[in-house]
């Protein structure tokens, strides 16, 4: 296996590879398959996150895009609603 891989062999690997097979990749392939399953697993995670919890955070990051930019669409679009 050539040490290197585009994006879409290192996240094909991480969707599909072991953790034990993982753990025997060089060293530099390695860590970037972990790092992607980390990405992969963060979204999985986001999916289970219940609604209250995706509706605060949304919140919270309209407070402070509003606090850097009244006027941007999505401030005057959730002001609308």
């Amino acid at each position: 296996m050539s040490d290197e891989l585009d994006i879409l062999d290192i996240f094909e690997l991480a969707m599909n590879t072991p953790a034990d097979e993982i753990a025997v990749l060089p060293e530099s392939i390695r860590g970037e398959v972990i790092a992607a399953r980390r990405i992969l697993d963060a979204i999985d995670t986001s999916w289970q996150v219940p609604q209250l919890v995706i509706d605060r955070v949304q919140e919270l990051f309209l407070e402070k895009l509003a606090a850097r930019d009244l006027q941007h669409p999505w401030i005057q679009e959730a002001n609308d609603g």
